[in-house]
């Protein structure tokens, strides 16, 4: 026991903190931030109204994946806090960091059309290594300003055995609707069929993901030359900003105090690491510049430094 105290001391300290820090960061939204939580969903077995005795203990149905999330956004000068739920579903099986920022497509699309003024993101989740927690994700996230118009973006992690949140009570809800659906004689065998079963019946936002979308974040992003960073899953919390877009400020915990563009002084787990990653319209740039007009050469490094 006197061996163990400590770290369970520790441990009891992160979850108080991320805890502490996520529901501050909410309650102090202004109206250029917004906050999404977000989880995956165990996912859910497709079902038949009727079905025969070999489908049931045949292991033959489908799944489908069901990721969840929670945006919180500030409504007003009032600070009144505005809350939309989505879920995405698809039938790849994947929950690897492409098929992260797959699903998450939907949510920074709404976020775009709906919230102009917002141009600053907190991302909360738990922490896999298979899901959101690896090199990858922290690559990708590098790179949010070339896909989405924000200029300040955090990625915050909870304590491992603590992420449970409104997230999967979405995941929830989703399920039991459905299973009133199955009981009441309606087959759901697809991803399809369920977001069309649910569309009209539920408040929350759902969304199809394709194959095709997975495989779109796969070929657009080479993260090869990426190394793990060192104590990856002691970090809590991720930073970029616009000025510094290949960088990402890396912190043991979730700081609220420190800006998200300078070296945290309370939580400092390496300052600033560079991203390597290599963008379609870099590679391109590298091949075909040379071939073409000075003045559309000029266009595209231009359009280079933007990204």
């Amino acid at each position: 026991m006197n061996n163990e105290l400590p770290r369970f001391r520790e441990h009891s300290y992160r979850v108080y903190h991320q805890n502490d820090s996520k529901q501050r960061m909410k309650a102090d939204l202004s109206q250029t931030e917004c906050l999404v939580e977000m989880d995956f969903s165990e996912n859910y077995l497709c079902k038949y109204g009727s079905e025969v005795q070999s489908v049931h203990f045949g292991a033959s149905k489908h799944q489908v994946t069901l990721h969840t999330a929670v945006l919180y956004y500030c409504k007003n000068t009032t600070h009144e806090i505005g809350c939309e739920s989505f879920c995405t579903m698809s039938e790849s099986l994947r929950h690897d960091a492409s098929a992260v920022w797959a699903h998450l497509q939907p949510i920074m699309k709404f976020v775009s059309d709906n919230l102009p003024s917002v141009d600053t993101i907190h991302i909360w989740s738990d922490g896999p290594t298979t899901q959101y927690c690896n090199k990858r994700n922290f690559s990708i996230f590098s790179q949010i300003g070339s896909l989405w118009r924000y200029n300040v973006a955090s990625w915050n992690f909870t304590e491992s055995g603590h992420g449970k949140g409104p997230a999967d009570g979405v995941g929830g809800c989703i399920k039991r609707y459905a299973d009133s659906l199955v009981a009441h004689g309606h087959d759901i065998t697809s991803a399809d069929e369920l977001v069309s079963a649910l569309k009209e019946k539920v408040s929350t936002h759902l969304f199809l993901i394709q194959d095709a979308d997975i495989s779109t974040i796969d070929e657009q992003f080479d993260t090869s030359k990426v190394k793990p960073l060192k104590g990856t899953m002691k970090l809590h919390q991720l930073t970029w900003t616009r000025g510094m877009c290949n960088f990402l400020g890396v912190r043991y915990l979730s700081c609220l105090e420190c800006p998200m563009d300078q070296v945290c002084h309370h939580y400092d787990a390496g300052g600033f690491v560079e991203v390597d990653v290599v963008h379609p319209l870099r590679r391109q740039t590298c091949v075909d510049a040379g071939d073409l007009p000075h003045d559309e050469r000029i266009l595209i490094l231009l359009n280079l430094f933007r990204v």
